[in-house]
């Protein structure tokens, strides 16, 4: 093989594999931020996502700091699951919540007990990931 034709192949394998990259990256996102003031998870009992003209897209009640999220409508498929950490007397509080199945790049809004926790942009893949924590002494 000659010389040019390695580099030709080598070229190609290294745009293979960034395009890979890119393709993995877009189908999971994860998001990662302090908990706003305001919010306290000490004794949640619903989370819901909702999409930005307020309907509630998906919803659970936690059982044991978990919550499986889940449509009420029957032909969707969108899917999700949070969990709650709360230590040190509520000095530590936290909440991770993973989705998919949404539309794609795609806003909306995550929610506890009816307070909106945040706000987030679904991946190309419909996909999000999301944690907010506050750490307290």
């Amino acid at each position: 093989m000659s010389l040019q034709r390695k580099f030709a192949v080598l070229v190609l394998a290294i745009a293979s594999i960034v395009s890979l990259s890119q393709c993995r990256s877009s189908d999971v996102s994860s998001k990662s931020a302090a908990l706003p003031p305001g919010i306290d998870l000490t004794n949640a009992q619903m989370v819901e996502v909702r999409n930005t003209t307020g309907d509630v897209v998906l919803s659970g009640t936690f059982a044991d700091h978990k919550a499986t999220l889940a449509s009420s409508d029957p032909n969707a498929t969108a899917k999700g699951a949070a969990e709650l950490e709360v230590e040190h007397n509520g000095a530590k509080q936290e909440i991770e919540a993973s989705l998919e199945g949404l539309p794609p790049s795609t806003p909306f809004k995550l929610m506890v007990d009816g307070k909106e926790v945040a706000t987030f942009t679904t991946t190309d893949g419909g996909k999000q990931s999301l944690k907010y924590q506050r750490n307290g002494s």
